[in-house]
């Protein structure tokens, strides 16, 4: 979970920087950045499947899949309160 917020913090930084340059008129290093935006989306979006697929995964084992796959379904499972207070 840290890794897929992690990866959206590097998105808005690409974003800020992308702003700048527009500001600045600097094409070249505004083409860069699409490219590594682009690349940034797609760990994003293989981050994010690896996570439902996890959470689908989760709620299997706690013979639970008829439940909806939201948060506080999942923390209702979580005995360890170290482990809860982390996605909390």
């Amino acid at each position: 979970m840290q890794r897929l917020v992690d990866l959206h913090v590097d998105l808005v930084e690409i974003s800020q920087n992308k702003t700048e340059e527009i500001k600045q008129g600097d094409m070249e290093k505004l083409s860069k950045l699409l490219m590594q935006e682009r690349k940034q989306v797609q760990l994003i979006s293989q981050k994010e499947s690896e996570r439902q697929e996890l959470v689908e995964k989760f709620f299997v084992e706690k013979n639970a899949q008829n439940e909806e796959q939201t948060m506080t379904n999942l923390l209702a499972f979580i005995d360890d309160e170290t482990e809860k207070v982390e996605f909390e």
